[in-house]
């Protein structure tokens, strides 16, 4: 009995964190996701120039 009303309460507070932190958590998760791809798109583009640039050094 003790058990389920602390599991209760472990889950009402977990739904109240939820309602009040859900939105700016899956805000920040979709930033970050998005910083994510943007390093890995630019990253092949100064690798092409690095090896352009050690292309043209060698001549």
């Amino acid at each position: 009995m003790q058990q389920n009303i602390e599991f209760e309460r472990c889950i009402d507070f977990l739904v109240r964190m939820i309602d009040k932190y859900g939105e700016e958590v899956l805000r920040e998760l979709e930033e970050e996701k998005q910083n994510k791809e943007e390093k890995e798109t630019a990253v092949p583009e100064i690798q092409n120039v690095n090896q352009t640039v050690a292309f043209f050094m060698y001549f």
